[in-house]
């Protein structure tokens, strides 16, 4: 659902392009999960929105940024087995808007639901990342997700090619924090875990 966002940034298309994939996604992805019940879309928008009354997101853009979106935080449920669900999560945070912990806290709200037997009651949530991509795999440590591994060419991305992906879980009774020691190798891609 959420995949190409997921593996490489989509900002370096055209504003029309990004614009027409946007509103496709949401016409068709995102209100197909939310129709269908196999998958939950929301994006985290700026203070200023609708009910909102604070308008001092940024006060450079003409409408002071108020209900721009600064993140998307999906979870796109595999309904094969009758059981015991699972959910893969996916999601994606504009630049400006890195480093304040809204991606974390937004997919912290979606993993607790997804996982709770009054919300979607799913066994698992599995997580998928481009090996490299430190700051997807940051915010999936910090709820707790253990990577279990590195698959070979398992994600397509951009050109038709494939390459290799982190994968890892967490289950409706395992703690909600981080389970393994932040990796060491991560230091020299300038993410730091929290």
């Amino acid at each position: 659902m959420l995949q190409r966002s997921r593996h490489r940034p989509l900002d370096d298309r055209p504003a029309p392009v990004r614009a027409a994939r946007g509103e496709w996604f949401v016409e068709k992805i995102v209100a197909a999960g939310w129709r269908d019940d196999t998958g939950y879309t929301w994006a985290v928008r700026a203070p200023g929105g609708p009910g909102d009354s604070d308008l001092s997101d940024s006060p450079d853009s003409p409408d002071g940024g108020a209900g721009r979106v600064l993140a998307m935080v999906g979870i796109h449920v595999d309904r094969s087995a009758t059981r015991e669900l699972s959910g893969e999560i996916g999601y994606w945070c504009a630049p400006d808007a890195r480093g304040r912990g809204l991606m974390r806290d937004a997919a912290r709200l979606v993993v607790d639901w997804a996982l709770d037997p009054e919300g979607l009651g799913l066994a698992r949530v599995t997580w998928q990342a481009e090996v490299g991509n430190w700051a997807s795999r940051r915010v999936a440590w910090s709820l707790g997700l253990r990577v279990e591994g590195t698959i070979r060419k398992q994600l397509a991305v951009p050109g038709g090619t494939r390459a290799d992906g982190w994968f890892g879980t967490i289950l409706a009774g395992d703690p909600r924090e981080p389970v393994e020691v932040w990796p060491a190798e991560a230091a020299t891609s300038g993410v730091l875990g929290r």
